[in-house]
């Protein structure tokens, strides 16, 4: 009995869990949304409200300072201040107690703190302020940079009213602002008339709290030496005015408003004010007295209404809580009884009993699922005695399978011995090709050491030629490239050559055109370009085409120069090579013949090599016999050639450095266009003279 009770239990608990879930977060979501739905439209209201107060008073500050400067400007035409201005201005005392009582009278009638009289160079001829004669508002070293000196050049100068930012000046303790109007007497400019505002007449309008509930106030701000300075008293901290100031620019959240305010913007939401506390506040800009306006309300008073309805959505959640609490223990002890009887029925199954059935007459779910327990227990029972019948044949078939498996493993057996004859085989063939290539790499390797011979030395280049690199790669070891330079008498002769091919077969070439060059220009001392051009052209051509039937299309691209010493002078001969000049900063390109040498084609035939001579006299010349290796090299962000004009465009660049750093900078140039991944496309050489 105390088990069912424990079964009835854990039933219980677990309806009441995905009531939970199905129930509790749709209700929390919904609670959730209307909650912040309301929150939005009292934000909305109260912003709306707090826009309304702003506008209203922007209005009547506006409105004030309009007035006051009307004020100012039906002064200025007062038949008794024109005349006291005129006699200040020539400086008639006789009368100066009576002016002075007038302008008094004035002065209080029209509520402002004090009034001035400038002459239009700048001299102060009467003050209602105490001490401040024979003062000149441009010359002062004290009150030349204030906003009074300010406003008078700017009316002394537009010739119309104009009003001044908040700002100290020297005889005031706080902040003020002026309105200054020029004075006509008798259709002249006379002067400027200034009136200092009452500031307590800006508090009067800014402290209006008409709509703004216990915690609303209005702040009016003003910029002044980097700070937003308070210049209206507020409601919440009695005499503020012009001594409460904020910091500007600073990371931190708090004040953000009244910076936004100051700088002239428009707009609305959370804040933290002075007091650390949060508000909804809405800010803007009075652009006549050119000051900020925050209005503002605490978000305790604000949100007063929301937290009543917070409080009774929280209510309405823990009554559905309990709802669903006794409605998932109701389901539950109304299904706890046959899931019981299910049980007990599945444990004497499970110990075996197969004869046994459940006896549950619901209708529902419950009673379907003890149909389905009759129904599998019945078939249990079948397929055990299926079960009992095949494990006395298993044993046979096993036996029989055994057989099969001795069979095919025979077989398997067979099949290994002859992949290992196979391997052994292959194994002898692997080693054959090693010993084979083996002996190709030797040779190539001795190829490349006797090419590596007959190119001329270094230090015998630098005998006779100081200035010059040579940039020397062979696509493979040995080089259809080749570059070949001696000196006869007072002439160095310097030839550069692409034989056709590369590898072994442009090998061969290029040692047949060094044996047949040492020939023509070491012992037979030819010097002319054209004439080693053409003696090495038919000793090519006899030397390769003997029969006429001969297949060969050998030959060898070729630059040829001979530098007279003695006569400053290049003579220079092309076969399909050029050769890249530059003497005092200007390039050109001197071409060679179109045609090979050696080139068996007979539409080339009438083609004749030809000459083309420089002159070197103090001129500062440098020039370049280069192969198509490096223009004809792929690389680069789409794998295309590096092209002819790009090739002059580098010689160009770096034709100012010295030529041992060209060479690297050639080197360098090459490794990033080709990259790391690509092979060399062609033999490269390039030979780089300065004379």
């Amino acid at each position: 009995m105390p088990n069912h009770k424990k079964r009835h239990i854990k039933i219980a608990w677990q309806l009441l869990f995905w009531f939970l879930i199905i129930e509790f977060p749709a209700e929390v979501l919904l609670t959730y949304v209307s909650f912040w739905k309301a929150r939005e439209a009292l934000t909305e209201e109260i912003t709306n409200n707090l826009s309304s107060i702003a506008e209203r008073q922007s209005k009547q500050i506006t409105n004030y300072l309009a007035e006051k400067e009307r004020h100012v400007n039906t002064l200025s035409a007062i038949p008794e201040v024109q005349q006291a201005f005129d006699d200040f201005l020539i400086g008639d005392s006789s009368k100066q107690e009576s002016h002075e009582k007038t302008l008094l009278r004035y002065k209080e009638a029209f509520r402002y703190d004090n009034l001035f009289f400038v002459s239009v160079d700048g001299s102060l001829r009467y003050s209602s302020q105490p001490n401040l004669e024979n003062i000149n508002f441009r010359t002062h070293p004290t009150y030349k940079k204030t906003e009074l000196a300010a406003v008078f050049e700017r009316a002394n100068i537009l010739l119309q009213s104009e009003i001044s930012d908040f700002s100290y000046v020297p005889f005031t303790r706080i902040p003020t602002a002026f309105i200054a109007q020029p004075i006509r007497i008798e259709g002249r400019i006379k002067g400027v008339i200034i009136a200092q505002i009452n500031n307590s007449e800006i508090n009067e309008i800014v402290n209006d709290y008409t709509g703004l509930g216990k915690s609303g106030e209005t702040m009016l701000i003003a910029e002044l030496d980097e700070k937003a300075l308070l210049i209206a008293n507020l409601r919440n901290k009695a005499n503020s005015a012009f001594k409460l100031s904020f910091e500007m620019d600073q990371d931190d959240s708090e004040n953000l408003a009244l910076e936004n305010a100051v700088k002239g913007q428009r707009g609305s939401g959370l804040d933290t004010d002075y007091r650390g506390q949060e508000v909804i506040a809405l800010w803007s800009y009075i652009p006549a007295l050119r000051a900020g306006v925050v209005v503002k309300v605490d978000t305790a008073e604000a949100f007063e209404p929301i937290q009543r309805l917070k409080l009774i959505l929280i209510l309405i959640i823990f009554a559905t809580l309990l709802i669903v609490i006794f409605a998932a223990f109701s389901v539950a002890q109304g299904i706890a009884k046959p899931i019981v009887a299910l049980t007990k029925f599945a444990e004497k199954v499970g110990q075996g009993n197969l004869d046994e059935r459940v006896d549950i007459k619901s209708q529902n779910e419950i009673g379907k699922l003890a149909d389905s327990f009759n129904q599998m227990v019945g078939n249990l029972k079948a397929s055990k005695e299926k079960l009992e019948d095949y494990s006395k044949n298993l044993e046979h078939k096993v036996t029989e399978r055994t057989a099969e498996l001795s069979e095919a493993l025979e077989e398997l057996n067979n099949i290994n011995e002859e992949l290992s004859i196979n391997m052994t085989r292959l194994e002898e063939s692997r080693m054959t090709l090693e010993v084979a290539h083996r002996k190709i790499s030797d040779s190539v390797q001795y190829a490349q050491r006797i090419q590596s011979a007959v190119l001329p030395e270094p230090k015998k280049m630098e005998g006779f030629m100081p200035e010059y690199f040579v940039f020397y790669k062979p696509r493979d070891v040995v080089s259809g490239d080749f570059y070949w330079a001696t000196q006869v008498d007072d002439k160095i002769v310097l030839i550069n050559s692409d034989c056709t091919g590369h590898g072994v077969p442009g090998a061969f070439m290029s040692m047949i055109g060094i044996v047949i060059l040492e020939q023509i220009v070491e012992r037979e001392r030819i010097t002319s370009p054209v004439q080693i051009m053409e003696r090495l052209h038919a000793e090519i051509q006899s030397l390769l085409y003997r029969k006429k039937e001969s297949n060969i299309r050998d030959g060898m691209d070729m630059a040829i120069c001979t530098i007279d010493t003695e006569a400053q002078k290049i003579t220079f001969a092309g076969a399909k090579q050029h050769l890249l000049l530059m003497q005092n900063k200007e390039v050109e390109m001197i071409k060679g013949a179109k045609k090979s040498v050696g080139d068996r084609q007979e539409r080339r035939e009438d083609i004749k090599f030809f000459e083309s001579e420089i002159d070197y006299t103090d001129k500062e010349t440098i020039f370049y016999l280069y192969s198509d290796g490096f223009q004809d090299q792929f690389g680069g962000p789409k794998n295309k050639k590096y092209m002819a004009k790009k090739f002059r465009e580098l010689l160009v660049g770096i034709a100012s450095l010295p030529m041992q750093k060209q060479r690297k900078r050639l080197a360098t140039e090459l490794l990033v266009w080709k990259g790391k991944h690509r092979e060399q496309t062609d033999d490269i050489s390039i030979i780089g003279v300065r004379l």
